[in-house]
Protein backbone atom coordinates (compact mmCIF):
# COMPACT_ATOMS: atom_id res chain seq x y z
CA UNK A 1 0.00 0.00 0.00
CA UNK A 2 2.90 2.34 0.67
CA UNK A 3 4.21 1.82 -2.85
CA UNK A 4 0.78 2.52 -4.30
CA UNK A 5 0.28 5.61 -2.13
CA UNK A 6 3.55 7.03 -3.43
CA UNK A 7 2.78 6.20 -7.06
CA UNK A 8 5.54 3.59 -7.35
CA UNK A 9 5.33 0.86 -9.96
CA UNK A 10 6.63 -1.75 -7.50
CA UNK A 11 7.89 -2.23 -3.98
CA UNK A 12 11.60 -1.52 -3.50
CA UNK A 13 12.87 -2.74 -0.14
CA UNK A 14 16.42 -1.96 1.00
CA UNK A 15 17.84 -4.35 3.61
CA UNK A 16 21.06 -3.37 5.36
CA UNK A 17 22.71 -6.39 6.97
CA UNK A 18 21.98 -9.83 5.58
CA UNK A 19 22.35 -12.31 8.41
CA UNK A 20 19.65 -14.78 9.47
CA UNK A 21 17.13 -12.03 10.14
CA UNK A 22 17.91 -10.17 6.91
CA UNK A 23 17.38 -13.40 4.97
CA UNK A 24 14.06 -14.03 6.70
CA UNK A 25 12.87 -10.52 5.85
CA UNK A 26 14.02 -10.98 2.24
CA UNK A 27 12.14 -14.26 1.73
CA UNK A 28 9.01 -12.90 3.39
CA UNK A 29 9.07 -9.68 1.34
CA UNK A 30 9.51 -11.45 -2.00
CA UNK A 31 6.03 -12.96 -1.64
CA UNK A 32 4.32 -10.34 0.53
CA UNK A 33 5.17 -7.48 -1.85
CA UNK A 34 3.30 -9.05 -4.77
CA UNK A 35 0.05 -7.20 -5.41
CA UNK A 36 -2.33 -6.56 -8.27
CA UNK A 37 -1.14 -3.80 -10.57
CA UNK A 38 2.41 -3.75 -9.21
CA UNK A 39 5.47 -5.17 -10.93
CA UNK A 40 7.46 -7.87 -9.09
CA UNK A 41 9.34 -6.34 -6.16
CA UNK A 42 12.91 -5.15 -6.08
CA UNK A 43 15.13 -5.85 -3.06
CA UNK A 44 18.52 -4.22 -2.56
CA UNK A 45 20.77 -6.03 -0.09
CA UNK A 46 23.55 -4.02 1.56
CA UNK A 47 26.36 -5.82 3.34
CA UNK A 48 30.09 -5.31 3.80
CA UNK A 49 30.55 -8.78 2.32
CA UNK A 50 27.91 -8.54 -0.43
CA UNK A 51 29.67 -11.01 -2.75
CA UNK A 52 29.74 -13.65 -0.04
CA UNK A 53 26.08 -12.95 0.75
CA UNK A 54 25.11 -13.46 -2.89
CA UNK A 55 27.13 -16.68 -3.04
CA UNK A 56 25.47 -17.96 0.13
CA UNK A 57 21.95 -17.12 -1.01
CA UNK A 58 22.62 -18.64 -4.43
CA UNK A 59 23.60 -21.89 -2.74
CA UNK A 60 20.65 -21.88 -0.31
CA UNK A 61 17.97 -20.65 -2.72
CA UNK A 62 19.31 -21.33 -6.24
CA UNK A 63 15.89 -21.02 -7.92
CA UNK A 64 15.84 -17.29 -7.13
CA UNK A 65 18.91 -16.82 -9.32
CA UNK A 66 18.85 -19.41 -12.11
CA UNK A 67 15.87 -18.11 -14.07
CA UNK A 68 13.45 -20.76 -12.79
CA UNK A 69 10.85 -18.07 -12.03
CA UNK A 70 9.15 -16.77 -15.21
CA UNK A 71 10.21 -13.25 -16.08
CA UNK A 72 6.84 -11.61 -15.42
CA UNK A 73 6.94 -12.86 -11.80
CA UNK A 74 10.68 -12.62 -11.13
CA UNK A 75 11.87 -10.18 -8.46
CA UNK A 76 14.95 -8.05 -8.95
CA UNK A 77 17.76 -8.67 -6.43
CA UNK A 78 20.64 -6.21 -6.19
CA UNK A 79 23.73 -6.58 -3.96
CA UNK A 80 25.69 -3.55 -2.77
CA UNK A 81 29.01 -3.87 -0.96
CA UNK A 82 29.01 -1.25 1.81
CA UNK A 83 29.96 -0.96 5.46
CA UNK A 84 27.04 0.94 6.99
CA UNK A 85 29.22 1.85 9.96
CA UNK A 86 31.22 4.21 7.74
CA UNK A 87 28.89 5.10 4.86
CA UNK A 88 27.79 8.69 4.23
CA UNK A 89 24.11 8.51 3.30
CA UNK A 90 24.14 11.93 1.67
CA UNK A 91 27.34 11.58 -0.38
CA UNK A 92 28.05 7.92 -1.13
CA UNK A 93 27.67 7.05 -4.82
CA UNK A 94 26.24 3.60 -4.08
CA UNK A 95 23.53 5.07 -1.86
CA UNK A 96 22.84 7.69 -4.54
CA UNK A 97 22.36 4.91 -7.08
CA UNK A 98 19.85 3.17 -4.81
CA UNK A 99 17.93 6.38 -4.21
CA UNK A 100 17.65 7.71 -7.75
CA UNK A 101 15.78 6.24 -10.69
CA UNK A 102 12.25 5.08 -11.38
CA UNK A 103 12.14 2.70 -8.39
CA UNK A 104 12.99 4.72 -5.27
CA UNK A 105 13.10 2.85 -1.96
CA UNK A 106 9.70 2.09 -0.48
CA UNK A 107 11.30 1.34 2.89
CA UNK A 108 14.71 0.75 4.50
CA UNK A 109 15.42 -2.00 7.04
CA UNK A 110 18.50 -2.12 9.27
CA UNK A 111 19.13 -5.55 10.79
CA UNK A 112 22.88 -6.18 10.76
CA UNK A 113 22.79 -7.96 14.12
CA UNK A 114 24.84 -5.15 15.70
CA UNK A 115 22.12 -3.09 17.29
CA UNK A 116 24.03 0.07 18.11
CA UNK A 117 25.36 0.11 14.55
CA UNK A 118 21.85 -0.23 13.11
CA UNK A 119 20.58 2.65 15.24
CA UNK A 120 23.47 4.94 14.32
CA UNK A 121 23.16 4.19 10.60
CA UNK A 122 19.38 4.58 10.63
CA UNK A 123 19.64 7.93 12.37
CA UNK A 124 22.18 9.19 9.81
CA UNK A 125 19.89 8.14 7.00
CA UNK A 126 16.94 9.88 8.64
CA UNK A 127 18.98 13.08 8.96
CA UNK A 128 19.88 12.89 5.26
CA UNK A 129 16.17 12.55 4.47
CA UNK A 130 15.24 15.55 6.62
CA UNK A 131 17.95 17.57 4.87
CA UNK A 132 16.42 16.47 1.52
CA UNK A 133 19.64 14.76 0.44
CA UNK A 134 17.76 11.43 0.24
CA UNK A 135 14.17 10.70 -0.70
CA UNK A 136 11.98 10.25 2.38
CA UNK A 137 10.85 6.70 3.11
CA UNK A 138 10.06 4.74 6.29
CA UNK A 139 13.09 3.37 8.16
CA UNK A 140 12.80 0.20 10.24
CA UNK A 141 15.51 -0.55 12.81
CA UNK A 142 15.83 -3.75 14.78
CA UNK A 143 15.21 -3.03 18.44
CA UNK A 144 18.26 -4.08 20.41
CA UNK A 145 16.60 -4.27 23.82
CA UNK A 146 13.15 -4.89 25.26
CA UNK A 147 13.94 -2.06 27.70
CA UNK A 148 14.53 0.61 25.09
CA UNK A 149 13.96 4.20 26.28
CA UNK A 150 10.33 5.16 25.69
CA UNK A 151 11.20 8.18 23.53
CA UNK A 152 12.85 5.82 21.04
CA UNK A 153 10.59 2.79 21.41
CA UNK A 154 7.25 4.53 20.93
CA UNK A 155 5.65 4.42 17.48
CA UNK A 156 2.68 6.65 18.26
CA UNK A 157 3.83 9.58 16.11
CA UNK A 158 2.65 9.02 12.53
CA UNK A 159 5.06 11.66 11.24
CA UNK A 160 8.20 9.92 12.37
CA UNK A 161 10.40 8.33 9.73
CA UNK A 162 12.04 5.76 12.01
CA UNK A 163 10.24 2.73 13.44
CA UNK A 164 11.57 -0.09 15.60
CA UNK A 165 10.88 -3.82 15.49
CA UNK A 166 12.08 -7.01 17.15
CA UNK A 167 10.76 -6.58 20.67
CA UNK A 168 9.90 -10.06 21.98
CA UNK A 169 6.72 -9.03 23.83
CA UNK A 170 5.08 -7.34 20.84
CA UNK A 171 6.23 -10.10 18.47
CA UNK A 172 4.70 -12.87 20.59
CA UNK A 173 1.48 -10.84 20.91
CA UNK A 174 1.09 -10.95 17.12
CA UNK A 175 1.92 -14.65 16.78
CA UNK A 176 -0.39 -16.52 14.42
CA UNK A 177 -1.06 -19.21 17.02
CA UNK A 178 -2.76 -16.55 19.19
CA UNK A 179 -4.96 -15.32 16.32
CA UNK A 180 -7.82 -17.76 15.79
CA UNK A 181 -8.46 -16.81 12.16
CA UNK A 182 -4.77 -16.77 11.21
CA UNK A 183 -4.26 -20.10 12.97
CA UNK A 184 -7.22 -21.87 11.37
CA UNK A 185 -7.11 -20.36 7.89
CA UNK A 186 -4.18 -22.48 6.55
CA UNK A 187 -6.10 -25.61 7.54
CA UNK A 188 -9.21 -24.33 5.77
CA UNK A 189 -7.17 -23.64 2.63
CA UNK A 190 -5.66 -27.11 2.74
CA UNK A 191 -9.09 -28.69 3.08
CA UNK A 192 -10.22 -26.71 0.02
CA UNK A 193 -7.22 -28.05 -1.89
CA UNK A 194 -7.94 -31.61 -0.81
CA UNK A 195 -11.51 -31.29 -2.00
CA UNK A 196 -10.55 -29.96 -5.43
CA UNK A 197 -7.23 -31.62 -6.21
CA UNK A 198 -7.15 -34.44 -8.70
CA UNK A 199 -4.45 -36.78 -9.82
CA UNK A 200 -6.06 -37.39 -13.21
CA UNK A 201 -3.44 -37.30 -15.95
CA UNK A 202 -0.61 -36.77 -13.45
CA UNK A 203 2.46 -39.00 -13.86
CA UNK A 204 2.96 -39.23 -10.10
CA UNK A 205 0.92 -39.89 -7.00
CA UNK A 206 0.06 -36.65 -5.19
CA UNK A 207 -1.81 -38.27 -2.31
CA UNK A 208 0.86 -37.07 0.12
CA UNK A 209 -0.45 -33.53 -0.49
CA UNK A 210 -4.06 -34.61 0.17
CA UNK A 211 -3.54 -35.98 3.66
CA UNK A 212 -5.16 -34.46 6.75
CA UNK A 213 -3.44 -31.43 8.24
CA UNK A 214 -1.91 -33.34 11.15
CA UNK A 215 -0.20 -35.78 8.77
CA UNK A 216 1.21 -33.15 6.41
CA UNK A 217 4.97 -32.52 6.22
CA UNK A 218 5.93 -29.19 7.76
CA UNK A 219 7.01 -27.69 4.42
CA UNK A 220 3.53 -28.34 2.98
CA UNK A 221 1.92 -26.75 6.04
CA UNK A 222 4.12 -23.70 5.58
CA UNK A 223 3.03 -23.42 1.94
CA UNK A 224 -0.57 -23.18 3.16
CA UNK A 225 0.42 -20.59 5.77
CA UNK A 226 2.11 -18.53 3.06
CA UNK A 227 -1.11 -18.57 1.03
CA UNK A 228 -3.11 -17.57 4.12
CA UNK A 229 -0.84 -14.59 4.85
CA UNK A 230 -1.61 -13.16 1.42
CA UNK A 231 -5.42 -13.32 1.75
CA UNK A 232 -5.52 -9.82 3.24
CA UNK A 233 -3.71 -8.44 0.19
CA UNK A 234 -6.23 -10.22 -2.06
CA UNK A 235 -9.10 -8.48 -0.28
CA UNK A 236 -7.36 -5.14 -0.75
CA UNK A 237 -6.78 -5.93 -4.42
CA UNK A 238 -10.48 -6.74 -4.75
CA UNK A 239 -11.19 -3.20 -3.52
CA UNK A 240 -12.03 -3.67 0.17
CA UNK A 241 -10.70 -1.98 3.33
CA UNK A 242 -11.40 -2.75 6.99
CA UNK A 243 -10.64 -1.41 10.42
CA UNK A 244 -7.48 -2.80 11.99
CA UNK A 245 -6.03 -3.79 8.64
CA UNK A 246 -2.61 -2.39 9.61
CA UNK A 247 -2.30 -5.09 12.30
CA UNK A 248 -2.29 -7.83 9.69
CA UNK A 249 -5.59 -9.23 10.92
CA UNK A 250 -8.38 -10.32 8.59
CA UNK A 251 -11.87 -8.79 8.68
CA UNK A 252 -15.23 -10.39 9.28
CA UNK A 253 -17.39 -10.32 6.16
CA UNK A 254 -21.12 -9.89 5.93
CA UNK A 255 -23.04 -12.16 3.57
CA UNK A 256 -23.36 -9.23 1.15
CA UNK A 257 -19.62 -8.48 1.16
CA UNK A 258 -18.70 -12.16 0.88
CA UNK A 259 -21.03 -12.44 -2.09
CA UNK A 260 -19.45 -9.40 -3.73
CA UNK A 261 -15.95 -10.86 -3.27
CA UNK A 262 -16.96 -14.21 -4.72
CA UNK A 263 -18.64 -12.48 -7.64
CA UNK A 264 -15.42 -10.64 -8.43
CA UNK A 265 -13.32 -13.79 -8.46
CA UNK A 266 -16.02 -15.95 -10.07
CA UNK A 267 -15.14 -18.59 -7.47
CA UNK A 268 -15.60 -22.21 -8.47
CA UNK A 269 -17.06 -24.66 -6.01
CA UNK A 270 -15.31 -27.84 -5.00
CA UNK A 271 -17.39 -29.80 -7.49
CA UNK A 272 -16.32 -27.46 -10.29
CA UNK A 273 -19.57 -25.49 -10.30
CA UNK A 274 -19.62 -21.70 -10.09
CA UNK A 275 -20.76 -20.24 -6.78
CA UNK A 276 -21.67 -16.82 -8.16
CA UNK A 277 -21.36 -16.01 -11.87
CA UNK A 278 -19.19 -12.99 -12.56
CA UNK A 279 -20.51 -10.19 -14.74
CA UNK A 280 -18.51 -9.62 -17.96
CA UNK A 281 -17.18 -6.31 -16.65
CA UNK A 282 -15.72 -8.11 -13.61
CA UNK A 283 -13.68 -10.63 -15.58
CA UNK A 284 -10.55 -8.43 -15.75
CA UNK A 285 -10.55 -8.08 -11.95
CA UNK A 286 -10.74 -11.84 -11.63
CA UNK A 287 -7.84 -12.37 -14.04
CA UNK A 288 -5.69 -9.85 -12.16
CA UNK A 289 -6.35 -11.55 -8.81
CA UNK A 290 -5.63 -15.04 -10.15
CA UNK A 291 -2.47 -13.82 -11.91
CA UNK A 292 -1.29 -12.23 -8.67
CA UNK A 293 -1.83 -15.46 -6.76
CA UNK A 294 0.01 -17.47 -9.40
CA UNK A 295 2.99 -15.09 -9.25
CA UNK A 296 3.04 -15.31 -5.46
CA UNK A 297 2.91 -19.09 -5.69
CA UNK A 298 5.80 -19.10 -8.19
CA UNK A 299 8.01 -17.16 -5.77
CA UNK A 300 6.98 -19.35 -2.85
CA UNK A 301 7.80 -22.51 -4.82
CA UNK A 302 11.16 -21.08 -5.94
CA UNK A 303 12.13 -20.30 -2.34
CA UNK A 304 11.23 -23.91 -1.48
CA UNK A 305 13.52 -25.18 -4.25
CA UNK A 306 11.02 -26.15 -6.97
CA UNK A 307 11.60 -25.65 -10.67
CA UNK A 308 9.76 -26.35 -13.93
CA UNK A 309 9.47 -30.00 -14.86
CA UNK A 310 10.72 -31.34 -18.20
CA UNK A 311 8.16 -31.63 -20.99
CA UNK A 312 6.97 -34.97 -22.35
CA UNK A 313 6.62 -35.92 -26.01
CA UNK A 314 3.42 -33.87 -26.27
CA UNK A 315 5.14 -30.77 -24.86
CA UNK A 316 3.29 -31.00 -21.53
CA UNK A 317 5.47 -30.32 -18.44
CA UNK A 318 5.86 -33.23 -16.07
CA UNK A 319 5.55 -33.12 -12.31
CA UNK A 320 7.81 -34.96 -9.89
CA UNK A 321 7.37 -34.18 -6.20
CA UNK A 322 10.46 -36.08 -5.11
CA UNK A 323 12.70 -34.04 -7.38
CA UNK A 324 10.66 -30.86 -6.75
CA UNK A 325 9.66 -30.44 -10.37
CA UNK A 326 6.26 -28.85 -11.01
CA UNK A 327 4.28 -28.67 -14.22
CA UNK A 328 2.74 -25.26 -13.37
CA UNK A 329 6.00 -23.34 -12.92
CA UNK A 330 5.47 -21.24 -16.02
CA UNK A 331 3.91 -17.93 -16.95
CA UNK A 332 0.26 -17.39 -16.06
CA UNK A 333 -0.53 -16.88 -19.74
CA UNK A 334 0.71 -20.42 -20.48
CA UNK A 335 -1.68 -22.06 -18.01
CA UNK A 336 -4.89 -23.67 -19.19
CA UNK A 337 -8.23 -22.24 -18.08
CA UNK A 338 -8.87 -25.03 -15.56
CA UNK A 339 -5.54 -24.47 -13.80
CA UNK A 340 -6.07 -20.70 -13.69
CA UNK A 341 -9.53 -21.11 -12.19
CA UNK A 342 -8.10 -23.37 -9.49
CA UNK A 343 -6.41 -20.36 -7.89
CA UNK A 344 -9.84 -18.97 -6.98
CA UNK A 345 -10.57 -21.93 -4.68
CA UNK A 346 -8.36 -20.92 -1.69
CA UNK A 347 -9.70 -17.36 -1.76
CA UNK A 348 -13.28 -18.62 -1.93
CA UNK A 349 -12.59 -20.91 1.06
CA UNK A 350 -11.12 -17.99 3.01
CA UNK A 351 -14.15 -15.84 2.23
CA UNK A 352 -16.48 -18.55 3.50
CA UNK A 353 -14.47 -18.78 6.72
CA UNK A 354 -14.54 -15.00 7.26
CA UNK A 355 -18.27 -14.69 6.63
CA UNK A 356 -20.33 -13.96 9.75
CA UNK A 357 -24.13 -13.73 10.01
CA UNK A 358 -24.03 -10.79 12.43
CA UNK A 359 -21.06 -8.43 12.70
CA UNK A 360 -20.49 -4.91 14.02
CA UNK A 361 -17.97 -3.71 11.44
CA UNK A 362 -17.80 -5.23 8.00
CA UNK A 363 -15.08 -4.82 5.37
CA UNK A 364 -15.95 -1.83 3.21
CA UNK A 365 -15.62 -1.13 -0.48
CA UNK A 366 -12.79 1.27 -1.15
CA UNK A 367 -14.51 4.60 -1.72
CA UNK A 368 -12.26 7.64 -1.46
CA UNK A 369 -12.84 11.25 -0.46
CA UNK A 370 -10.16 13.91 -0.49
CA UNK A 371 -9.40 17.08 1.47
CA UNK A 372 -6.67 19.41 0.25
CA UNK A 373 -4.75 21.77 2.50
CA UNK A 374 -3.55 24.14 -0.19
CA UNK A 375 -2.17 26.81 2.16
CA UNK A 376 -2.57 28.14 5.67
CA UNK A 377 -6.07 29.48 4.96
CA UNK A 378 -7.28 27.49 1.93
CA UNK A 379 -8.98 24.11 2.30
CA UNK A 380 -10.76 22.25 -0.51
CA UNK A 381 -13.04 19.20 -0.26
CA UNK A 382 -13.49 16.65 -3.05
CA UNK A 383 -16.24 14.12 -2.37
CA UNK A 384 -19.61 13.21 -3.79
CA UNK A 385 -21.07 13.59 -0.31
CA UNK A 386 -19.89 16.40 1.96
CA UNK A 387 -20.70 14.22 5.00
CA UNK A 388 -18.47 11.43 3.61
CA UNK A 389 -21.22 8.81 3.91
CA UNK A 390 -19.86 5.60 2.41
CA UNK A 391 -16.29 6.94 2.21
CA UNK A 392 -13.96 4.24 3.55
CA UNK A 393 -10.68 6.04 2.79
CA UNK A 394 -10.23 9.74 3.49
CA UNK A 395 -7.16 11.36 1.93
CA UNK A 396 -5.70 14.61 3.26
CA UNK A 397 -3.33 16.08 0.71
CA UNK A 398 -0.99 18.72 2.17
CA UNK A 399 0.43 21.23 -0.31
CA UNK A 400 4.15 21.88 -0.45
CA UNK A 401 3.81 25.42 0.88
CA UNK A 402 1.37 24.57 3.67
CA UNK A 403 3.61 24.71 6.76
CA UNK A 404 1.07 26.31 9.12
CA UNK A 405 -2.71 26.08 9.42
CA UNK A 406 -4.86 29.06 10.37
CA UNK A 407 -7.44 28.62 13.13
CA UNK A 408 -10.59 28.70 10.89
CA UNK A 409 -9.13 26.08 8.54
CA UNK A 410 -7.99 23.95 11.46
CA UNK A 411 -11.50 23.96 12.97
CA UNK A 412 -13.13 23.03 9.68
CA UNK A 413 -10.59 20.26 9.07
CA UNK A 414 -11.18 18.80 12.53
CA UNK A 415 -14.93 18.92 12.03
CA UNK A 416 -14.71 17.17 8.65
CA UNK A 417 -12.42 14.41 9.94
CA UNK A 418 -14.54 13.94 13.08
CA UNK A 419 -17.72 13.60 10.99
CA UNK A 420 -16.05 11.09 8.70
CA UNK A 421 -14.52 9.08 11.57
CA UNK A 422 -17.97 8.50 13.04
CA UNK A 423 -19.26 7.00 9.80
CA UNK A 424 -19.64 3.26 9.78
CA UNK A 425 -17.62 2.99 6.56
CA UNK A 426 -14.52 4.82 7.86
CA UNK A 427 -11.45 2.56 7.67
CA UNK A 428 -8.35 4.49 6.65
CA UNK A 429 -7.07 8.06 6.94
CA UNK A 430 -4.22 8.70 4.51
CA UNK A 431 -2.09 11.85 4.67
CA UNK A 432 -0.07 12.70 1.56
CA UNK A 433 2.68 15.27 2.10
CA UNK A 434 3.71 17.09 -1.08
CA UNK A 435 6.50 18.90 0.77
CA UNK A 436 8.46 18.61 4.04
CA UNK A 437 6.66 19.72 7.19
CA UNK A 438 8.11 22.10 9.74
CA UNK A 439 8.51 20.78 13.26
CA UNK A 440 9.47 24.18 14.74
CA UNK A 441 6.84 26.07 16.79
CA UNK A 442 5.42 29.37 15.53
CA UNK A 443 7.09 32.39 17.13
CA UNK A 444 4.94 35.06 15.52
CA UNK A 445 2.93 36.81 18.29
CA UNK A 446 0.35 37.93 15.72
CA UNK A 447 -0.46 34.36 14.78
CA UNK A 448 -0.85 32.61 18.12
CA UNK A 449 -3.99 30.76 17.04
CA UNK A 450 -2.27 29.11 14.08
CA UNK A 451 -0.54 25.77 14.46
CA UNK A 452 2.16 24.08 12.46
CA UNK A 453 0.90 21.46 10.01
CA UNK A 454 2.67 18.82 12.10
CA UNK A 455 0.65 19.75 15.19
CA UNK A 456 -2.61 19.72 13.24
CA UNK A 457 -1.93 16.31 11.73
CA UNK A 458 -1.11 14.91 15.15
CA UNK A 459 -4.37 16.30 16.50
CA UNK A 460 -6.34 14.33 13.92
CA UNK A 461 -5.23 11.02 15.44
CA UNK A 462 -7.28 11.80 18.55
CA UNK A 463 -10.45 12.00 16.43
CA UNK A 464 -10.19 8.50 14.99
CA UNK A 465 -12.34 5.65 16.26
CA UNK A 466 -10.64 2.42 17.29
CA UNK A 467 -9.21 0.46 14.40
CA UNK A 468 -9.19 3.27 11.83
CA UNK A 469 -5.77 3.18 10.18
CA UNK A 470 -3.69 6.36 10.09
CA UNK A 471 -1.14 6.23 7.25
CA UNK A 472 1.21 8.90 5.99
CA UNK A 473 3.21 9.02 2.76
CA UNK A 474 5.72 11.59 1.57
CA UNK A 475 5.46 12.41 -2.15
CA UNK A 476 8.28 14.93 -2.38
CA UNK A 477 11.91 14.22 -3.26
Amino acid sequence: MRARDCGQSRVHLVIAGVGDQGEAILFSALAAAIAAGLRPPKVTLIDQCAKDVRKRLSALRPRLFDGSIPKDARASLAFVNLDIAAVSFDLDESILGIDLGDDPPTAWVFCSGRDELDLAAGRRLELAMHQRCRRPAPIFIRRWSARMPEELAGNADPLRLTNFFGDIASTVKKAEVLDEKAFLLPKVLHDAYRGGATAAGSPIDIDQFRQSWNRLPENVREANRSTARHIGQKLIDLGFLWRGMDSGGLPALSAETAGACNALIDAAGEDGSTLIPAAPCQAPARDIILRTEHNRWLVDRAIAGWMAGPRDDRGIPRRDNRRRLHDNIRSFDELDAETRARYARPLAAAIRMLERPEIDFDAQRRETGEIRLCSADVLEVYSQDIDFVGVSELIIRVGETCTIVAEPVRKRLRALVADWAHQRAACRLLVLLEGPVDFAPIDDDDDKKSLTTVEVLRELMELLASGIVYDLARLYR
